[in-house]
């Protein structure tokens, strides 16, 4: 079975062991008189410099050193929307979406694979600051920590895609920033 199909299978798994909320869908576009626009940078902790080294990007995603960053095409309700996406290994995720729980002050990343969604990251603390309006523009900031999945069936995934045991669950990655601009038309 190749790495695509096991990562789906996986993820499937993960998403009955989880419940709906986990796998939330795609949030739809915002209001056709409002654009959104943005950006979100992770930055790698510096020991993963070597790993990073080694994940390519699928534009428009952007890789600088130790960190990516990623294009917001969307915001609504407690999703976020990018474009671009990672390769490592044989594993191409692609489009993450940022699912946010506000309850919990924190998110999960689903990235697609094969056409799915999958749960591949965590972000704990993730807070929003205070929102600042510019002209017809508002911007809102959104920074917290990275982390591994919980998954250990994923984590394995993404380990043998790369080639050795890199990763842990819940394995603490590095921060993230999340900046939203919403402008009126």
């Amino acid at each position: 079975m190749s790495f695509t199909k096991k990562i789906i299978s996986v993820a499937a798994g993960v998403a009955l062991i989880a419940g709906a909320g986990a796998m939330a869908a795609t949030p739809a576009s915002a209001s056709k008189h409002v654009k959104i626009s943005g950006k979100t940078i992770i930055s790698f902790d510096k020991a993963l410099a070597p790993i990073v080294a080694g994940i390519e990007v699928v534009a428009p995603a952007t890789k600088s050193g130790t960190m990516l960053g990623f294009p917001v095409t969307g915001a609504d309700g407690n999703g976020v929307t990018h474009s671009g996406g990672i390769k490592i290994g044989g594993i191409e995720a692609l489009n993450p979406v940022i699912i946010i729980n506000t309850e919990t002050g924190g998110a999960i990343i689903n990235v697609s694979v094969g056409g799915n969604p999958v749960p591949l990251f965590n972000i704990k603390n993730f807070k929003a600051g205070k929102p600042s309006k510019k002209g017809k523009a508002t911007t809102i900031v959104w920074k917290g920590f990275l982390h591994m999945t919980d998954s250990q069936a994923i984590v394995d995934i993404v380990n043998g895609a790369i080639g050795q045991p890199v990763f842990t669950p819940d394995q603490g990655l590095g921060q993230i920033r999340t900046t939203i601009i919403e402008t009126k038309k």
